[in-house]
């Protein structure tokens, strides 16, 4: 996990840049290993452009399967992105972190600079995974395939600085998806929504399996997180807070019995 502050990921660019993370996404729009993405997007969702296609993908994804676990992560080593594209297309299940995978590995493959946004709440419980995608001029735009919510020329960045002035634009998902629920991280469609998180953007090798393996297994990825440095260690951070509780009540009983 790598760690940059917020003034340097407000520097919107073009290109798949934030700290170590340093990729342009044009390379992904020529590689063998996304012809099956390539020729699928193209057939969906061709003659759109950048956010257009990522509210097509969206909604496509919305009618192809419904939202439950997936059978495999990923984020799993072995995880496989054609295998996965043709299996959600049958029908088999995703949640979230499924929904934005495809979309970004799609976009990806047209060359499209695209990227996936992990939303952690500060208390560490709980998760949303989204995507940005650039808009062709000047910005990132967030989406979220999941709840289809996208926001009005802003990325999660730009709606945390000024949450007013974000639009929230609902995306046209079947009946059985409003069903789902639009709130969750969003109170509603007027703008305002509720959100304390880290952001934390994987690179694009975790979701392509694409190039140069950058991290050892079994990460098999670099995530820049932005924001402040926190400890994140899963179940094993419960653990450590509770020795370090359980030293502090020794070494003050041991301090009373002394005393007394």
């Amino acid at each position: 996990m790598r760690f940059v502050s917020l003034e340097e990921a407000r520097q919107a660019n073009h290109g798949l840049h934030l700290g170590p993370l340093n990729w342009e996404a044009v390379q992904y729009g020529s590689v063998p290993e996304l012809g099956l993405f390539r020729e699928f997007t193209l057939k969906q969702c061709g003659h759109r452009k950048n956010l257009e296609i990522a509210v097509c993908l969206s909604n496509f994804f919305a009618k192809a399967f419904p939202q439950r676990n997936p059978a495999i992560e990923f984020f799993s080593p072995n995880y496989d992105p054609t295998k996965d594209l043709k299996a959600h297309n049958e029908g088999a299940p995703g949640h979230c972190t499924t929904r934005s995978a495809l979309v970004v590995t799609s976009l990806l493959s047209i060359g499209v600079p695209a990227r996936v946004v992990q939303l952690i709440p500060a208390d560490i419980s709980g998760g949303h995974n989204a995507v940005e995608v650039w808009n062709g001029i000047d910005n990132w735009v967030y989406v979220d395939p999941t709840n289809g919510i996208y926001f009005q020329d802003a990325s999660m960045l730009q709606a945390l600085d000024k949450p007013n002035n974000v639009k929230l634009v609902l995306i046209d998902l079947p009946k059985e998806v409003d069903e789902f629920g639009r709130t969750g991280l969003y109170q509603d469609s007027s703008g305002f929504f509720h959100v304390h998180l880290n952001l934390v953007y994987p690179e694009p090798w975790l979701y392509t399996r694409v190039g140069q393996k950058q991290a050892f297994w079994p990460f098999r990825g670099v995530f820049v997180a932005v924001g402040n440095l926190r400890l994140d260690l899963g179940i094993l951070q419960w653990v450590l807070w509770f020795g370090i509780i359980m030293c502090l009540l020794g070494l003050i009983i041991t301090i009373l019995r002394k005393r007394f």
